[in-house]
């Protein structure tokens, strides 16, 4: 990866480098590692259970039909802090969907018509860009990450998520050019088996060998990880 900086517009890099956010990333996996052998992260594992069922369902759903995919939007609000109302026509929702997951849009690219596709799913998960990312993770998670305000927060982290649609939109497009950067880079791959195995030693045993984190789910999680982390500790008293 260069030293040249990285300038996309309105860039989650917020005028840093490429190689900055690397090497963080790279730090903080680091600092996971070194933690998850500690008694709470083991006392609850069914985050990470219940990732690995969401997968299956879309694994082995095959066609899907609209009752799988209002289904699935609900199963995917037990990751959310609302209930999900879904908004809009919930047909023409699953259409986008079908889409998105079936016809395989660069997000690499600037794509008026997935961004199309996306402001038509929106309207079924509570129109929360957030609850659309999780979906889509669930389904394809080589190609979707979850984008969430935590996530957010590692790249702002004076700042919060706003409301606006499509200001968003560009930021989690934005954000599939980073993580694929980050997942083509040589020094940062080790740094993703490393997240890879820490993910697969918080799974009971009976669990471990059928389980599926991919490159997209380890770069996001060590980003959620590490700003969670720190809003917790600078919410605590004293």
């Amino acid at each position: 990866m260069s030293e040249k900086k990285v300038r996309l517009e309105r860039c989650l890099l917020n005028g840093s480098s490429a190689v900055a956010l690397r090497d963080r990333l790279i730090s903080d996996a680091s600092e996971f590692a070194n933690k998850v052998d500690e008694r709470a992260f083991h006392d609850k594992p069914g985050l990470h259970i219940s990732y690995q069922a969401f997968l299956r369902f879309f694994e082995e759903k095959q066609p899907l039909t609209l009752d799988d995919f209002i289904i699935a939007v609900q199963f995917t609000y037990g990751w959310m802090p609302t209930i999900n109302d879904m908004h809009g026509d919930p047909q023409r929702a699953f259409e986008a969907f079908q889409q998105l997951i079936v016809d395989g849009f660069d997000l690499h690219k600037k794509d008026l018509k997935t961004q199309s596709l996306l402001l038509a799913l929106i309207p079924a998960t509570n129109n929360s860009l957030v609850g659309a990312s999780k979906l889509l993770h669930f389904a394809r998670p080589h190609r979707y990450a979850i984008w969430d305000s935590q996530v957010f927060k590692y790249f702002y982290p004076e700042a919060t998520m706003h409301s606006n649609k499509l200001s968003q939109l560009d930021r989690y497009l934005q954000y599939h050019q980073i993580l694929g950067m980050l997942s083509d880079d040589s020094e940062c791959q080790q740094a993703i088996a490393d997240i890879r195995f820490c993910l697969l030693k918080l799974l009971p045993y009976q669990y471990q060998q059928a389980a599926k984190f991919t490159d997209l789910r380890c770069l996001e999680f060590i980003m959620y990880f590490t700003a969670s982390r720190k809003t917790k500790s600078q919410n605590s008293p004293g």
